[in-house]
Formats: structure tokens, sequence, C-alpha cells
């Protein structure tokens, strides 16, 4: 073993506690040369082994050893039944959580070895509230009752009626779905202290979101985890924008645009005097094609165009009789506004003139996010989102699913949508409805469909 470890052929290795890790290399020349037949028949007595190994006198190892990796062996050992037993276990789900105090390991689980609907509901409806549960554990049953509860296909596996018995009592345990199942939602990060927004996405595929908190956090997608938080506005940040040399902008009602490093966290240019006439704040952040960035607010109603480098106003689009609360660039180089009177205004930014406007009813639009097939996604105070087609003026989609007004939107480098609501509600590790930290939804996008003229 030595030897092997000397020649790098091993990741790690403890003769006291009898314990080594092979390198991939390693473990890819043992499997070629074992063959599919013996890899089975390893892969058997590796599972009677840990059956055997994980009473309770194992140590943790061992425990977290088997809860990571049985249903691995269970899959390779060609054991489906006893696979789906686990998988449609809530005891185990319990077990495994606080041996790894991993969600996303619960959520792999689904994603690599999951058959079926049942299977796919609760894998889902675990990557939805993984961040939850990063925070609180306890969460565990109670999410998954609270949002599966409705669902006949889990229902009839027995899953619904283990998870009750499992809850520790005294408890109130939801007899009716009472929180959002899975859909078209696929993830839920949350943690702000306020509703969020603005969103937007960085270089490295992490998503900012600014706050009513005043704060900015910046999310690992994958894992719902907080991996840094930007603090230096002392009112809510309701804009944010990526700029041409990768930092952050963002607009707060503090009056300020501030530009911060994202690496280091530190703010590194601030830009005022926006609101010469009148003592309001930033309400929308766009970056343009030339690289200037674009300004909306609620008063003065006119758009301002930046240079960054400099901080002064090159241009001015004047139009809109009320707050800019919505900026968007469009793929050929028009500038998309919203307004407060549920208008969506596109823009010549070279000439200051508006090409174009689109209109449906709601009480106003909040966000605004260019798709990858060219359509703009609309998030409104009616809790839609909208897709429109900024060729005809057609809304070809409408996606529905938030309870309380859309701030913020952001299209994630997988071609998912992010949305950030002032919505909140949630259960806590007892089961009883209590506020949760706002949040930010990532829902699948429907394809684009021709839809009669509004």
């Amino acid at each position: 073993m030595n030897r092997l470890f000397d020649l790098s052929l091993l990741l790690d290795l403890d003769l006291g506690q009898r314990f080594f890790r092979l390198h991939d290399t390693t473990r890819h020349f043992l499997r070629d040369r074992s063959g599919k037949g013996d890899l089975v028949t390893q892969h058997k007595q590796l599972v009677v082994a840990l059956y055997a190994r994980t009473g309770s006198d194992a140590d943790a190892r061992v425990r977290r050893y088997y809860y990571l990796y049985l249903p691995h062996h269970l899959a390779e050992a060609q054991k489906r039944g006893r696979l789906d037993g686990v998988l449609l276990a809530p005891r185990w789900l319990q077990a495994k959580l606080a041996a790894t105090a991993d969600p996303q390991a619960l959520v792999a689980d689904y994603q690599q070895y999951g058959v079926g609907e049942a299977q796919s509901l609760i894998g889902r409806t675990l990557r939805l509230i993984a961040g939850i549960l990063a925070r609180d554990s306890r969460q565990l049953l109670p999410q998954l009752i609270g949002r599966l509860e409705d669902l006949e296909t889990v229902a009839a596996t027995g899953f619904l009626e283990d998870a009750r018995q499992l809850v520790p009592r005294p408890a109130i345990v939801p007899i009716r779905p009472s929180l959002t199942p899975p859909g078209a939602e696929t993830a839920r990060l949350e943690g702000h202290g306020g509703w969020v927004m603005a969103l937007c996405l960085l270089p490295d595929g992490r998503l900012a979101s600014g706050s009513k908190d005043d704060t900015i956090r910046l999310w690992d997608v994958a894992t719902g985890a907080e991996t840094a938080r930007l603090e230096g506005h002392n009112n809510s940040v309701i804009a944010l924008c990526l700029l041409a040399d990768g930092r952050l902008a963002s607009g707060s009602w503090d009056r300020t645009i501030r530009l911060w490093d994202v690496a280091t966290g530190a703010e590194t240019a601030r830009l005022e005097g926006h609101l010469e006439e009148y003592d309001d704040s930033f309400t929308a952040l766009c970056l343009l094609a030339d690289e200037r960035l674009a300004s909306g607010s609620m008063y003065p109603t006119t758009i301002r165009l930046w240079d960054v480098t400099t901080g002064a106003v090159t241009a001015r689009l004047k139009g809109h009789g009320g707050p800019v609360l919505a900026l968007c660039l469009l793929a050929d180089g028009r500038l998309a506004s919203g307004y407060s009177d549920s208008t969506i205004r596109l823009w010549d930014v070279a000439t200051g003139a508006e090409t174009a406007r689109f209109w449906e009813y709601t009480p106003y639009v909040g966000a605004l996010c260019l798709l990858a097939d060219g359509r703009l996604a609309e998030g409104s105070a009616d809790g839609t989102i909208r897709l429109w087609d900024v060729a005809t003026g057609d809304v070809t989609a409408r996606l529905k699913g938030h309870a309380d007004t859309v701030d913020a939107l952001c299209l994630l480098a997988d071609g998912r949508l992010a949305s950030g609501s002032e919505e909140a509600q949630t259960l806590s590790g007892a089961a009883s409805k209590s506020p949760k930290p706002d949040g930010v939804n990532l829902p699948r996008l429907p394809p684009p469909r021709r839809a009669r003229r509004h």
C-alpha cells in the first residue's frame, strides 16, 4: 500500500484506520481487469458487507460510506428492488441526511438512480428544498409531506404515510398540500432577510441577488449555497448589472450606483448625481452594447446612459410618464424598458427614439430579461412571467406560480430562468407555518409558440 501511495496511485492512505482511496486511474484499471460479471458479484459481496458493518457500533467513516455509496453498489449489483426500497424510504433519507449533512447527496441518488414518476417527484422535491435542508435538516419530513401530499403517485407507494410516522411528536403535520409541489420550479435559493428585488448571472456561473435587506448575495446555483455577501448599501438593493470588465453594478434606494469586484467583495467605484432635480432612487440597470450603463429611476422618469469609466451621464431617453422599473438589452441593440403603467417600450439608444410599445394589463412591469431564443421575459405585479415575441408584440407564454410581484429575472447558463419575488411561506421544523427568508425560483421555460396579439 505504501508503494502504491508513493506512486500516486492512491488518493488517501491511513493504515491506522485501515483506510485507503484508489486513484481513478487505478480504479478504472481494476474494473477493466475484473470484467462485468465479476464486478456484479463483487458489488453484491460489498452490499452484504456494508449491511453487516453498519450497526450501532459502526464507526463514523463506515456509516458515512454506507449512506453515500449504498445506492451505487445496489445499482451495480443489479439489486433494483432493494434500490427502490431505499429511494422510497423516508427513514433512509432522514438517516442519510443525518450521516452526511449534505442535501445534495440525497438529490444525487434520485438524479442517478431514480426511476418512475414517484421517485422523480421525490427527487425534484429534494432539489427544490435543498437550500432549506442545508440550514435546518429537521425540515426534511415536513417539507416532503407539505409538498407531496396531494400527489397520488407518491401516496400510493406508502412514502407519505411512513414519513408522517417519523415526524417527532408533538408536531403539526399537514393533511393537505400547503407548500409548492415539484413542478416548473427546479430549485430555491433562500437566505435573504427581505424580498429579492434584483438578479444577475456572474461569469463564473454564480447568481447574484439584491434584496430589501440591503445586501447583495452570491449563490452557487448547483448546491443552493451562499458563497459571498457584498455589503455597503444602506438601503434596499433593487438593480444589478454585470459590466464588461466583470464588475457588478448595483442600484439602490440609497440613491447610489456602486461597482463591485465580485472576486474580493470590494466596492471599486460609486456613481452619483443621477437625481439632480429630485431626491429618489435607482430602480433598474442595464449594460448596453457600447459598454455604457443605462439606469432607470422612480423620479425623474428619464433613462440615463452612463460612461462607467468617467461617471458622466452621456445621454437621456425621455418618454415615460412614471417610474422606470426594468431595463433589458435586446439582441438587436435596442433597449427595452418596463414602466409602472404596464407598458414595455423599445428604444434606439443611438437616436433616443422610441421604436415600439407592448402592453397587457398588469399593475406594473417589475422585471425584464432576454431569453436565448430572442424572446423577452417580463415579470409583473400580478405574479405572472410573460414571454414576448419582440418582433410581433405577441405574448407567447405565461409562467405562473408566484403568489406576489415578480421583481427580478435572470437567465442562467443552463437555459433556466431565475425569478425573484416578494412572496414568503414555508414550514418550520415542527411542520407549522412560519415566515421564511425570501427566495429565488428556477423554473424551466416553455418553447416559443405563436399567440394572438394583445
